[in-house]
């Protein structure tokens, strides 16, 4: 009986924590959409009226806080450029689902070279490493 109320006590905190996983995870897609709805309404309000922004002085991001802070706030603002760039282009998905079409129905000798190639091309260790490979072939 002990065992069986263990047992019982464990599926209750088991299914306790995924529900709130499931919140949590919930919430996180929530505030990624936020930050992505702010900063479309940031872009908006950096193009709305260049001309009348000429005479009002535009706020300086660089002048407050410490480095490590501007650093940060640059490379969330890349992050979510990337984002709504991505939002925005109505080709971007077609491409990426066009392009997981074209991979999903090569032949299996085929992906493996693509898979290949893609890691030598977008590390630059491994481009490195092809290259000295090579310069060490033809010096044989």
């Amino acid at each position: 009986t002990q065992s069986t109320w263990g047992v019982k006590q464990l599926e209750e905190d088991n299914a306790t924590l995924q529900s709130r996983i499931a919140d949590l995870t919930k919430r996180v897609e929530q505030l990624h959409d936020d930050n992505l709805h702010l900063y479309e309404r940031i872009r908006f309000l950096q193009n709305y009226g260049k001309e009348s922004r000429k005479q009002v002085r535009k706020f300086d991001v660089e002048s407050p806080g410490p480095v490590a802070d501007r650093e940060n706030d640059r490379d969330a603002e890349n992050r979510y450029s990337r984002m709504y760039e991505t939002k925005v282009d109505p080709f971007t998905e077609f491409e990426q689902t066009e392009r997981k079409k074209r991979k999903h129905n090569l032949n299996p000798a085929d992906k493996l070279i693509l898979e290949i190639l893609s890691l030598v091309i977008t590390h630059k260790v491994t481009r490195l490493g092809l290259v000295a490979y090579a310069l060490v072939l033809h010096l044989l």
